[in-house]
């Protein structure tokens, strides 16, 4: 990993807070209908943003997940409204090596250089996006927290958009306190800055050391854990390409991307999602009720 990163100057591509300049994004909440519990929720890779769709804009497996907090939320009588966040998601595809990368990452001579090479050319186009999530995701809050100043908030995001979220999550803690102590939960499913060992509660069959494909890549340290740990759930399948990067998962691509979009299953009948995804959800509405509810 030094090697690496001195070959290419590596930095973490965590994006800096910025100037709030206006996302598209859903219109601003009048200050008479502020709920008790705003969702910010982040589609995954390759997922549409199909506000208009069965799934709102957030994708079958953030959709399931918000969907089952807010049913715990709905029990208490506890209002709750969603904002589906507008970003760009690239395909997981992004990461299938090329013929020349597995020739480089299969020869010990040249793997560092392959690692450096496949960061370069398909990890960052995977990433690139993530960048205007994470402005777009820190504008909504600070939107809806300006009008709604009670409104606490839950987050959820999967693949790019559990990135998304935990880089949000950072970035408020610095620049943003007021807004970060309202945050009342979040779920981050197959992140891609997951660190070795993270505090957050982990749900999954991925070991507990196991870490995304951003921490492994970038120069150590570059990825701060999560700051909301008590009342974060990540969630990772052990061989999943993002939350459990190794370079065994990249020389059997198919293998760990199937891993990665294995958590839902649908058709145009219906969708089946694997039990980890209630289990974290209602861990994580747990949380969120006793918060609101003292």
């Amino acid at each position: 990993m030094v090697i690496i990163a001195g070959i290419l100057g590596l930095a973490t591509i965590a994006v800096p807070v910025q100037a709030l300049a206006a996302p598209a994004r859903s219109s601003s909440p009048a200050a008479e209908h502020c709920p008790s519990v705003e969702f910010i929720g982040a589609r995954g890779s390759g997922q549409p943003y199909d506000t208009g769709g069965r799934f709102h804009g957030l994708g079958p497996e953030v959709n399931k997940m918000i969907g089952v907090v807010q049913g715990k939320l709905r029990a208490k009588g506890i209002s709750f409204g969603t904002d589906a966040l507008a970003y760009p998601a690239d395909s997981v595809n992004d990461l299938k090596p090329s013929a020349f990368e597995i020739t480089l990452l299969t020869n010990p001579m040249t793997l560092d250089a392959g690692l450096a090479y496949y960061y370069v050319h398909n990890v960052r186009k995977y990433m690139a996006s993530i960048a205007t999530g994470v402005s777009n995701a820190i504008f909504d809050a600070n939107d809806f927290h300006t009008v709604c100043g009670p409104t606490v908030f839950v987050l959820a995001g999967y693949s790019q958009g559990a990135m998304v979220m935990h880089q949000v999550e950072v970035q408020l803690k610095a620049k943003h306190p007021g807004i970060f102590k309202k945050i009342a939960g979040t779920l981050l499913l197959g992140d891609g800055n997951r660190v070795p060992n993270t505090k957050a509660k982990e749900f999954g069959t991925s070991a507990a050391n196991a870490e995304g494909i951003q921490t492994y890549l970038t120069p150590m340290g570059s990825h701060p854990d999560v700051p909301l740990p008590k009342t974060t759930a990540n969630i990772c399948n052990n061989g999943d390409i993002v939350c459990n990067f190794n370079l065994s998962h990249v020389l059997h691509f198919s293998a760990s991307a199937k891993v990665h979009t294995s958590y839902s299953h649908c058709t145009s009948t219906g969708c089946t999602y694997q039990k980890v995804l209630t289990t974290a959800a209602t861990w994580v509405g747990n949380a969120v009720v006793s918060r609101v509810l003292g």
